[in-house]
């Protein structure tokens, strides 16, 4: 990565400050203390004409300026910080005392021609927040959406799932697998919210059945748990394979499959299928052996396909699925999204989720809404392709493509097929 000098400069200064707080024994501030915190900092400050009164003024601002970085530190980023240097000098640098509620000195010493100060400065973290966050114009990195799991579950030997939405028999508590789920993905910094504590909540005509919830019935239990995603899974475990007469163990294969679904507007953020063989003593620590480490695989993809969905929806980057048909050839499709990229402006990226004989499932990111991008794209005529919208469903197009008959050679594979 390259660096301009400017920049190269800040960000050394930046960590110098941070380091030198450090060496000098400086307190640390936990981002859950919003209040107020107490920061040690030392302050140097040159002697002119032996005046060290003056000296000790500016020394004291010197240490102010520094716990102030080191207060901001515990509300942004490194990355932050060095990216919004400029801001933060004028703020941090300028208005020190306007961010310290009180100070004590700890020590001071006179040294050569520098006058040295370490002071316990308490800074009024809420104000520093609201002016970093709202008055300087330097927002937060993107938050992570918070969750809600609806796993159901087939027990060993059981035809039917249970859950606890059930309308039948419901769970109570969070399962081991909830617990696992949950472990992992809080660990990929989400928010997991406990259903066990609302789902007493959940009555009459909110009850549904374990298997085929729909989009609409998901999006409503997501808002009673405010809750800005659903994960709605289906896990079991079986026999991987017929084993022999007298083989030591049986061997348990369990799978999850599941999606992460929007609550705002219904739109798909992540679908993940997880497989994962086990083998142990017994049915049952087999089953559990291979339910929990496929819900650990489970969790880290899905929650690695939301976190990048999410972040780039939070930029301004709208996501549409397209699902075409017509096209059979693995070299027209190439074709195909070479010539969606390059006719259509709005599209910045296409992504491949699926291909089969039936269909074709695309991603297309972009600036506009699904409507818009349906109005482009209709009755396009490609040098190779037509393309006609059969239906529109916000975040979903679906669409035939014509294939012309005299094709030109295919244009070079890009990267992300």
């Amino acid at each position: 990565m390259r660096f301009h000098t400017t920049t190269l400069r800040h960000l050394t200064l930046l960590a110098g400050l941070i380091l030198g707080l450090h060496v000098s024994g400086s307190g640390v501030l936990a981002q859950g203390n919003p209040a107020g915190g107490a920061v040690i900092s030392t302050g140097i400050a040159q002697i002119t004409d032996n005046n060290v009164v003056s000296a000790q003024s500016r020394a004291i601002a010197d240490a102010h300026r520094k716990a102030l970085i080191q207060a901001a530190g515990t509300i942004m980023t490194f990355e932050q910080l060095e990216l919004q240097f400029p801001a933060l000098k004028q703020a941090l640098f300028n208005k020190a005392a306007d961010y310290i509620e009180s100070y004590k000195i700890l020590y001071d010493n006179r040294r050569g021609d520098r006058y040295h100060i370490t002071l316990q400065s308490t800074v009024d973290l809420k104000k520093l927040a609201r002016h970093l966050m709202v008055d300087a114009s330097i927002a937060p990195e993107s938050t992570l959406p918070s969750l809600l799991l609806m796993i159901a579950r087939q027990p060993p030997g059981r035809d039917v799932y249970t859950c606890w939405w059930s309308f039948v028999d419901p769970e109570n508590g969070l399962t081991p697998l909830d617990l696992t789920l949950r472990d992992e993905l809080q660990k990929q910094g989400f928010e997991v919210i406990d259903h066990s504590r609302m789902a007493a909540q959940i009555s009459g005509t909110n009850l549904y059945g374990c298997i085929g919830v729909d989009g609409e019935n998901l999006r409503a239990l997501g808002r009673q748990f405010q809750a800005d995603v659903v994960i709605n899974a289906r896990a079991q475990a079986g026999p991987a394979a017929e084993r022999s007469e007298g083989a030591p163990a049986p061997e348990m294969q369990a799978n999850i499959t599941g999606r992460a679904v929007k609550t705002e507007d219904g739109s798909t953020l992540a679908s993940i299928e997880t497989y994962m063989p086990s083998g142990g003593e017994g049915d049952v620590p087999t089953y559990d052996s291979a339910l929990a480490g496929a819900s650990r695989t489970f969790a880290r993809q899905i929650g690695e396909q939301i976190s990048q969905r999410w972040a780039k929806q939070t930029k301004g980057v709208l996501i549409t699925t397209l699902s075409l048909s017509g096209i059979s050839s693995y070299l027209d499709f190439t074709r195909f999204k070479n010539a969606l990229k390059k006719n259509i402006p709005a599209i910045n990226a296409v992504v491949q989720k699926n291909a089969a004989a039936k269909g074709t499932l695309l991603e297309l990111e972009s600036g506009s809404d699904t409507v818009t991008l349906a109005q482009a794209m209709e009755g396009k005529e490609f040098e190779n392709f037509t393309i006609s919208i059969t239906r529109i469903a916000p975040p979903l197009i679906e669409a035939e493509v014509r294939v012309s008959e005299e094709k030109a050679e295919p244009e070079e594979e890009e990267e992300n097929l």
